[in-house]
């Protein structure tokens, strides 16, 4: 799996200075392509809750040129140097994740999540913790 994001120092630098960042609980567009022809756009969350309220909303383009367009533009943004390739590893204690980036062309890990503090990581294990699997 590949993780895009802005915590990679090269695509820091090259994002606008004032970029927008997302917090719990506000909206993120959805983006699917379909064949490489059909787009979605919309706020719809692949989980059984949004899929129970049907309070979502979308909109569907039939656009072989917006599709190739948008794939491409994904394909850019999860390359190397501005994405992760994320592994869980085994270890003597269990199973930990590793975020395999490159920067420079030189290969690093990091074994925490990229751009979090400890309290960002506290404060998903005690989500963890809340009995909502099934709305997984």
């Amino acid at each position: 799996m590949r993780v895009a994001g802005p915590w990679i120092p090269a695509a820091r630098a090259a994002r606008p200075q004032r970029a927008v960042r997302l917090f719990f609980g506000q909206p993120a567009p959805k983006t699917f392509l379909i064949d490489r022809r059909i787009v979605f756009v919309g706020s719809l969350n692949l989980d059984p809750r949004s899929m129970a309220l049907n309070t979502e909303q979308g909109l569907v383009v039939e656009s072989e040129s917006l599709a190739e367009h948008l794939a491409r533009s994904f394909e850019l943004a999860t390359g190397p140097g501005l994405s992760y390739r994320v592994q869980v590893e085994r270890t003597a204690g269990g199973r930990r994740l590793v975020w395999h980036g490159e920067e420079d062309g030189r290969a690093f890990e990091l074994y925490d999540e990229p751009g979090t503090h400890w309290w960002n990581r506290f404060g998903v294990c005690l989500l963890g913790m809340l009995p909502i699997q099934g709305q997984l």
